[in-house]
């Protein structure tokens, strides 16, 4: 683990740094998966959010390195399930779906999985409005994944 870190400290400001980061944040996400190793969540956490930080906000990559955090965060919520990291695990998936374009292709799961995650803020928090927003981003994918059906037809 100690020798990924070192690699990507090695980059510096190298024009792939924020790629870098993104696939060995990715890395450490299925290596967590697999371990439940706390060093594992920790580094997917810290590359990932450092990838975001090292790309351009104008990249047209930015809402899949946001979901990869955002996916980080939710594997930091199924081990600590705390209000803090259930909020902050929305707020990330939520900024993957602001910066995709609406044709970008992942944009059907970006949908899903903010609705989902808001069905399980729901669950937790027992707000209305939670589900009401779940069931709109949800009927959204929907939609979004019938029309991009449609345009490869």
């Amino acid at each position: 683990m100690q020798g990924s870190i070192d690699f990507v400290d090695s980059l510096g400001a190298h024009i792939e740094r924020p790629f870098v980061l993104f696939q060995h944040s990715s890395g450490f996400q299925a290596k967590y998966k697999l371990s439940k190793l706390d060093s594992h969540l920790s580094f997917a956490l810290e590359l990932g959010y450092l990838a975001i930080e090292a790309l351009p906000q104008d990249d047209l990559r930015l809402p899949a390195f946001l979901h990869n955090y955002a996916r980080a965060l939710q594997c930091l919520w199924e081990k600590v399930s705390t209000p803090q990291s259930l909020d902050k695990m929305v707020e990330y998936y939520t900024k993957a779906l602001d910066a995709s374009r609406d044709n970008d292709p992942a944009r059907t799961l970006y949908l899903s999985d903010v609705g989902f995650v808001l069905i399980r803020r729901y669950d937790w928090c027992k707000t209305l409005q939670d589900l009401r927003d779940a069931r709109k981003y949800l009927e959204m994918s929907i939609d979004c994944g019938t029309l991009n059906a449609l345009s490869q037809a």
